[in-house]
């Protein structure tokens, strides 16, 4: 079982639950509308009576389908949010390490259009100036086994 797995299970128990609890609520007062109107077809009713408890239950009743249609909003909403946890992780650094050169200079290329400058003065490699880039660095940087303590220092005093 994956970790967040029984918490998942969990959450969908209980909002078939919820579900479950909204459309029982919902039949009761439709049979209860429906028990009102013969009641008053057979003469048992006034009609201030009538309206007043039909009244209610309209109100009632709108207000189990407006938390029906806000459920299933909030549902729709949480199946996209844990979409992107249930994707499969890529083993990056080890694609990396068993890619052919030509592979590694084509997403170089994607990344870097400009390439990965090396700075002499510095002795290491000049920092990139778009963030994408930035972010990618960093990452690469880390792959190649650089601890994350670890910074660099650019010519202009900034750290990497």
């Amino acid at each position: 079982m994956q970790p967040g797995e029984g918490q998942a299970h969990k959450r969908i128990e209980d909002a078939e639950q919820r579900q479950r609890h909204l459309a029982t609520q919902l039949s009761e007062k439709q049979a209860l509308r429906n028990s009102l109107i013969e009641s008053k077809l057979r003469g048992e009713l006034k009609q201030e009576e009538f309206r007043g408890m039909a009244d209610m239950i309209a109100h009632d009743i709108e207000g189990i389908e407006a938390a029906q249609r806000a459920f299933v909003a909030e549902a729709e909403a949480a199946l996209q949010l844990t979409a992107d946890t249930t994707r499969t992780t890529v083993p990056a650094k080890a694609l990396w390490a068993s890619a052919h050169l030509t592979d590694k200079l084509t997403v170089q290329s994607a990344l870097f259009p400009e390439g990965i400058l090396y700075r002499t003065d510095i002795g290491f490699f000049a920092p990139p100036d778009d963030e994408l880039q930035a972010l990618v660095f960093r990452m690469l940087l880390a792959s190649v086994g650089e601890e994350e303590g670890d910074h660099f220092q650019s010519g202009r005093g900034e750290w990497i």
